[in-house]
């Protein structure tokens, strides 16, 4: 898997890190789960998050830069990632799981990329989708309650030098109805000025639709309150209605200019998203999701 791989883009003043979410409806499992490093000149180190959507906390881990390598999977200390499995030990937190009926988004205008040929520009940030929907299987242990699980998975990757102006990050793979959705938006500099960039990737019974700055899509951003903000985006015939309400966002850490990990990040990931999609005036498809990823960072 391309998009999986380390960039590995600058030797310093730079971030690279992998997000994989599982949740477990049964077991009352919830969980994400970030392995990254920072080569930022003043603080270099690797790290792992873990965000709790059921206990609603996020824990932060240091470990040594030297503990960070790559090969075919990520690994940090004695914890792994890769487009198979995950293995995880610290703390409270004890996983091993591995990933099954991965669904990868497809190549679109010659790239293997949410972000197509815009990948290719000098941005300050990228983001890869890497398993927009899936099954995982395996043993997972909070505190000393330990369960049999079986979930669905979403995994993806930001790297660059720091995370955009401002931003919205929608992430549902729990629809009431055979839909998943990645969306990003944000403000970053390029040729000396800020500019908006995105992408919408939703599948909806095996069939993609793609949407972003990449093939001439539209956006319309409106804020409805502070915890909720409708997005409309047009392309040709088709419209993509996203309306999104957070519920109890919680601080990760993320990265200012240079890589430097002190950035408050807040995210949910119990929020609500309403998607439609409509071809003129024809509903194509709907859905929502009561267990959505969101960062409202606009």
């Amino acid at each position: 898997m391309k998009s999986f791989t380390y960039q590995n883009r600058r030797k310093k003043d730079y971030f690279e890190g992998w997000y994989t979410r599982l949740v477990d409806i049964e077991n009352n499992i919830n969980i994400a789960v970030i392995f990254a490093l920072t080569k930022n000149e003043l603080d270099p180190h690797a790290f792992i998050q873990v965000y709790d959507g059921v206990e609603l906390t996020n824990k932060y881990f240091r470990f040594d830069i030297r503990e960070f390598s790559f090969s075919n999977e990520v690994l940090i200390g004695d914890n792994s990632l890769s487009p198979s499995n995950l293995k995880l030990d610290v703390d409270n937190y004890k996983i091993d799981v591995v990933f099954e009926k991965q669904v990868p988004i497809k190549k679109y205008l010659g790239f293997d990329s949410a972000m197509s040929y815009l990948k290719l520009f000098p941005l300050v940030c990228f983001q890869e989708v890497n398993i927009i929907d899936g099954k995982y299987k395996g043993s997972i242990q909070i505190k000393d309650v330990i369960n049999k699980s079986i979930g669905n998975i979403y995994m993806e990757k930001t790297y660059g030098y720091k995370f955009p102006k401002k931003w919205i990050w929608i992430q549902g793979n729990h629809f009431n109805s055979n839909l998943k959705l990645s969306f990003s938006v944000g403000y970053i500099p390029l040729l000396g000025k800020y500019r908006k960039g995105f992408f919408a990737v939703l599948h909806s019974e095996g069939k993609e639709y793609r949407f972003g700055s990449f093939n001439l899509s539209r956006i319309k951003i409106n804020k409805k309150t502070d915890e909720k903000v409708e997005i409309i985006i047009r392309k040709g015939r088709y419209k993509l209605l996203i309306e999104a309400t957070t519920k109890n966002p919680i601080i990760l850490v993320g990265p200012v200019d240079g890589g430097e990990m002190i950035l408050e990040v807040f995210e949910s990931i119990n929020s609500n998203v309403v998607v439609k999609l409509y071809k003129k005036s024809k509903l194509i498809c709907s859905g929502t999701d009561n267990l959505a990823g969101f960062e409202y960072m606009y």
